[in-house]
């Protein structure tokens, strides 16, 4: 597996709690490390939402801003997440971005999760060396969308097969493969088959499996925070 700039997000979703996980790295394109930054964010109280983010920082940045707009002045989960399903439909950012975003369904009073994603598919044109500070090439298509997750074990990021490889090994789940429209996304077995009963076991099941993406992808690096 190709390492990339260096992020981890974890998301597993269980029938009464969710637990999200991110490193806290920066790297620029150039390989540069950037002060530390955290990768979870706060979107709202009200309704409470959080959200991580992975990919380019600058267009993450800029939807996280938008829905967390949106957040303040509607105090609707509904309006969030229309608003971040609608932002990966016209945002013209040539880079990408993925995100968990958690929250309260305001209808049942559950907990949910979603993936919110904006990944343009560039074709290289000979002459180009690939590298996404250099690249101008013409974006042939755009993956986006905003998708519910069911519940089960989910990483974003360079660093998130390995995240999910060290959590298949400890619950014994099949890893299911990347899903090329949703930015590194890994599914995992839906939770109540991987005999997790204890959170705050599972907690530190997560922060290990952190800790084992920042030794085995380069990029992706420690100290990391999670909710």
């Amino acid at each position: 597996m190709r390492s990339g700039r260096g992020t981890t997000n974890i998301l597993v979703v269980l029938p009464d709690a969710i637990i999200v996980a991110g490193d806290s790295r920066v790297t620029a394109y150039s390989g540069e490390i950037r002060p530390e930054e955290k990768k979870i964010k706060f979107i709202s109280n009200n309704p409470p939402t959080r959200a991580t983010w992975c990919q380019d920082r600058y267009d993450a940045h800029k939807m996280l801003t938008h829905i967390k707009r949106v957040a303040k002045a509607s105090h609707s989960f509904d309006a969030i997440l229309d608003s971040a399903k609608k932002y990966t439909e016209t945002t013209n950012c040539d880079r990408g971005f993925g995100s968990f975003l958690c929250s309260v369904e305001p209808t049942t009073g559950e907990l949910s999760a979603y993936l919110v994603f904006h990944n343009p598919v560039v074709e290289h044109e000979t002459n180009c060396s690939e590298k996404e500070e250099e690249c101008y090439c013409q974006n042939l298509a755009r993956f986006h969308g905003c998708r519910k997750l069911k519940l089960g074990v989910y990483t974003l990021g360079s660093g998130g097969q390995f995240a999910i490889d060290s959590l298949s090994e400890k619950y014994g789940f099949q890893y299911k493969g990347d899903d090329p429209s949703a930015s590194w996304c890994s599914d995992g077995e839906k939770a109540q088959d991987l005999g997790i009963h204890d959170l705050e076991n599972a907690r530190a099941d997560v922060f290990s499996a952190l800790l084992a993406a920042a030794f085995d992808d380069p990029l992706s690096g420690v100290p990391f925070r999670g909710v």
